[in-house]
This record gives structure tokens, sequence and C-alpha cells, in this order.
């Protein structure tokens, strides 16, 4: 028989290339934040919070536009969605009314 052959060091190469990745995306991520972070702290507090609650609002803002957006092309397609079973409805109706067979007695022979 031949013995297998082991690749046990390829998992432990794939270990350090993937933990070599965190590891940059972690100092990429501390950078940002330093380049934000740092100058906010030279600010004086009263002037600091109200730079952070001013980045605050403007994202909800951009949230609740978002939000309204969606909200109106939710109505504008339950809108649409009526209008169409409206229509099916209608169109559905004068065959169900083509399929019934009126039937007159004929006049009695004398």
């Amino acid at each position: 028989m031949s013995t297998p052959q082991t690749t046990a060091s390829i998992p432990q190469q794939v270990e350090s290339v993937i933990e070599a990745a965190v590891n940059l995306g972690t100092s990429l991520a501390r950078l940002g934040a330093s380049v934000i972070v740092i100058p906010l702290s030279l600010l004086p507090l009263k002037t600091r919070k109200d730079t952070v609650q001013a980045a605050h609002n403007v994202i909800e803002a951009i949230g609740q536009v978002n939000l309204s957006a969606f909200k109106a092309a939710s109505r504008a397609s339950d809108a649409w969605l009526r209008e169409l079973d409206t229509a099916l409805t209608t169109a559905a109706a004068p065959a169900a009314e083509a399929q019934t067979l009126v039937v007159e007695a004929a006049p009695a022979k004398k």
C-alpha cells in the first residue's frame, strides 16, 4: 500500500493568509476611525457634541428619506394591484353572466 501524502501545511498556510487579511482590515479600520476621531477630539466639548449630533441627524434624515420612498412605492404598488384586481374581476363577471342560459317556454299549440 502507498502512504497518503500529508497536507497539514496547506491549512496552516491558508489560516495565516486569512489571519494576515483580518489584521490588515483591522488596521485599516482603526486608521480610518482615527482619521475621524482625532480631529473631533481636538474640538471643544460642546462643539464636539454638536458635531456628533449633527452627523446623527444627517444619518437619520437619510434613513427617513429612504423610508418615505419605500412607503410611497408600497402605496403605489398597492393601488396598482387593487386596480388590476378590479379589472380582472370586471372582466370575469360578464363571462360568468354569458354562461347563464335563459330558457323561455314555447307557446302552447292549440
